[in-house]
């Protein structure tokens, strides 16, 4: 078992997400691997929306469906609209990081970040702060009720290997 919180976090692309049955893939892959669905998070960005709106409407329904965490990644920097956020169904908004690398210096990249956590949490989504590379952002985001952060200060990229040994083993379950 993984340690308690841990969650695999994978990037989708609009077309990924867009592609007849991808849910039944996620479905499959989770089943054969033994994946617990709540570890598993799915990173979308804005821009993967655009165009195809109803059908990855129905797609992020079906992976909701299955337990599996969505996450709309890089939140504020392609087409953040307050009715896409409204009707997605997402459950955890990623902020990104051209707003938190001047929160300590810029007024108004904090006021966008307490706005966004504000109104995520009103709509039950958990908000991520990305690209945290300070104590100051950290303790700067903390202050701002985001509920976590993402960034080198915390962890470098790993490989699999580095992964599975931080977990404690290679199986994703639990």
């Amino acid at each position: 078992d993984w340690p308690i919180g841990f969650t695999m976090a994978v990037n989708v692309s609009g077309r990924e997400l867009s592609e007849t049955g991808f849910a039944g893939i996620v479905d499959e892959a989770i089943r054969r691997y033994d994946i617990a669905p709540q570890r598993l998070c799915l990173e979308i960005t804005e821009t993967a929306f655009i165009g195809a709106w109803g059908g990855i409407q129905e797609t992020l329904a079906a992976l909701s469906l299955l337990g599996v965490r969505i996450a709309l990644d890089d939140f504020g920097t392609g087409y953040s609209s307050l009715a896409h956020l409204q009707r997605m169904n997402v459950d955890i908004v990623k902020i990104d990081r051209s707003f938190v690398e001047n929160i300590g210096r810029s007024d108004r990249d904090r006021a966008i970040v307490a706005a966004v956590t504000a109104m995520s949490h009103a709509l039950g989504m958990s908000v991520v702060g990305e690209g945290v590379e300070t104590d100051h952002q950290l303790d700067t985001l903390a202050g701002l009720d985001c509920d976590q952060g993402q960034g080198f200060l915390l962890a470098r990229p790993m490989s699999a290997e580095a992964v599975a040994e931080l977990a404690g083993g290679n199986r994703l379950g639990g």
